[in-house]
Order: structure tokens, then sequence, then C-alpha cells
């Protein structure tokens, strides 16, 4: 059982280290296009973009929380 938990703790401590790292490779627009003719992406594909980054996100901080979940009751377990 401590094995077991030991080991989901490094698998899930991976994945929301992977999460993170996904999650920093979202491109935001460099400039927003205020009005007609601008250059640049809209306020829409932003808006578009930071929810993927902070869904991706959530995910990683799931994955931190149960990781810290399992490290912590092979600590109640081995004491």
């Amino acid at each position: 059982m401590i094995e077991l938990l030991s080991w989901s703790s490094v698998a899930f401590a991976f994945l929301a280290a992977l999460f993170w790292f996904w999650s920093g490779l979202v491109k935001l627009p460099k400039d927003i296009t205020v009005g007609y003719g601008g250059v640049g992406g809209s306020v829409q594909e932003l808006g578009d973009e930071l929810r993927r980054q902070s869904k991706r996100s959530a995910r990683a901080a799931i994955c931190a929380g149960i990781a810290a979940i399992c490290q912590g009751l092979v600590l109640l377990l081995t004491t």
C-alpha cells in the first residue's frame, strides 16, 4: 500500500509538471487589435488563450494536490 501511494505521488507530481509546462506553451497575442485595421490578435483570441492556459494550470494544480495527499498518507502510514 505504501509503495503504491509513493509511486502514485511520483506519477501525479510528474503530471503536474507536464501540465504546467504545457500551460506555459500557450501563445498569447503580442498585440491586441483595437478598432478597425489594426495588426495583432483580437480581445476574443486573448480571452480564449487565457482560458486554455487556465484550464491547463488547474489540471496541474489538481495533480499536485493529489500528489501531496498521497505523500501525506505515506507519512501517516509509516509513523
